[in-house]
């Protein structure tokens, strides 16, 4: 369900000077024009680490904790706040993508920075460390920064997430009278840094406990298959059913909520028989 997205375009060079130039007073444009080139640079060095999965051996630039506060409320002053001049900068950003690519399911609503911008306030405004994502995503994983344990987020602009080999999982289990559609993941047929790092993603944004609510829609439709075929195609008939439903889901991402329920349908005797309540 995790998502890649396209790369906004906007450049991080004419964001910066673009807000830069909005200010008034011109000892504060006269700071933020001496710390371009460090901003700058910086934006570059993540880019170029970001593309070869290599963010963890990016270091914050040295500057005052005045200049952090400062370089943190651009963004929060030009981009977020809805009169800011550089608001149509987050909306474009944020209208890459619909769907939240941290879940792939939620619907985008805010931006999140990838790399923090209490860590890295210059990269604030920087278009390729902006996220956009559900506000639940972004709230579980608020200023969250790769460590050396490799304990980061996939970055939907640089990162592939596979999608041809099976990770995620699901089961089905008649509790308390009712079908329970529950979800895990499995990365042992990954290295060990890619597992780690699928691993920490699920885990700090409980993606499984998520999926599961989310299941609910899916079990209702799945029923309702049970309930129409079933005199007609046999148990046999709707366990090959929910196997074609599998593969039909499956041609998008076999990682895919629905393709992993459907096929967990199928291996449950008393669903297939429709020997469950609703």
């Amino acid at each position: 369900m995790l998502r890649t997205v396209t790369a906004p375009l906007k450049n991080h060079e004419e964001v910066y000077d673009y807000c830069v130039s909005q200010y008034a007073k011109n000892e504060i444009k006269q700071n933020f024009n001496l710390l371009r080139p460090a901003v700058i640079g910086q934006g570059y060095l993540f880019v170029a680490l970001a593309q070869k999965g290599g963010v963890l051996a990016l270091e914050p630039i040295d500057v005052s904790k005045n200049d952090q506060d400062k370089l943190e409320d651009m963004y929060e002053l030009r981009l977020v706040n809805k009169n800011g001049i550089s608001r149509e900068t987050y909306d474009a950003i944020r209208s890459v993508s619909s769907v939240c690519p941290y879940c792939g399911f939620g619907e985008v609503s805010e931006l999140d920075h990838f790399l923090a911008k209490s860590v890295f306030p210059e990269l604030s405004v920087c278009p390729l460390n902006l996220i956009p994502v559900c506000h639940r995503c972004n709230h579980l994983k608020g200023a969250t920064n790769p460590t050396p344990e490799g304990n980061f987020f996939f970055n939907p602009y640089f990162d592939s997430v596979p999608h041809e080999e099976r990770w995620l999982f699901a089961r089905i289990e008649i509790v308390n009278g009712g079908p329970k559609l529950t979800y895990w993941i499995d990365t042992s047929a990954f290295g060990d840094t890619l597992a780690h790092r699928l691993e920490f993603h699920f885990e700090k944004l409980e993606l499984c406990r998520r999926y599961q609510e989310r299941a609910a829609e899916i079990l209702v439709e799945m029923q309702q298959h049970v309930e129409m075929y079933l005199s007609k195609l046999g148990e046999e008939g709707i366990r090959l059913h929910f196997v074609d439903e599998a593969i039909r889901w499956g041609k998008k991402t076999v990682n895919g909520l629905e393709a992993t329920a459907y096929l967990a349908a199928s291996l449950h005797d008393d669903f297939c028989n429709g020997n469950f309540k609703n």
